[in-house]
């Protein structure tokens, strides 16, 4: 009976290594591109009420990275964003979080303070994809330290800070 318990615990030790296993062959990693002040044409736009624009800008295939640094200009029209690939196992579209945390000062175009703006797209893994702020009106125009951060399931997965000024 004895020799039983212990084949079963080794047994179910076994179950939970090959499931956790498995559990990382599906994890997505972050493999940064480039980064900077950008350029990318905005082909429409959808209403996100949780923005500070009131809207969510749906852009051409390709950013252009003008240069690459964690420096942009706090104008309105100044674009600044990341390139990157999702790496997975499996070439797949997969749903992330999308945050930017704003510096002091953000509002919305109602004059409410914002700290943050997150949202879900979704992404293929393993191909060129980025992602873009525009600062679209005055209450944008804020001169600080943004963050961008893409998230999957609660777990950061990368995090790139920009300076406004």
């Amino acid at each position: 009976m004895k020799n039983l318990l212990i084949l079963f615990v080794a047994l179910l030790a076994l179950v939970k290594t090959y499931d956790s296993s498995a559990q990382n062959k599906n994890e997505i990693k972050v493999k940064e591109i480039n980064y900077g002040p950008s350029s990318v044409a905005k082909l429409y736009s959808d209403k996100m009420k949780r923005s500070p624009s009131g809207n969510h800008n749906i852009t051409a295939e390709k950013l252009s990275i003008l240069k690459r640094t964690d420096t942009a200009q706090a104008v309105v029209g100044a674009q600044f964003g990341i390139e990157y690939e999702l790496i997975s196992e499996k070439n797949e579209e997969t749903d992330i979080e999308i945050t930017w945390l704003f510096p002091d000062g953000m509002t919305d175009l109602k004059g409410k303070k914002m700290q943050k703006l997150t949202y879900t797209t979704s992404k293929l893994t393993n191909s060129y994809t980025y992602s873009n702020y525009t600062l679209e009106g005055e209450n944008e125009v804020v001169k600080g330290e943004w963050v961008f951060i893409i998230s999957k399931g609660g777990k950061e997965l990368y995090r790139r800070n920009f300076f406004l000024i």
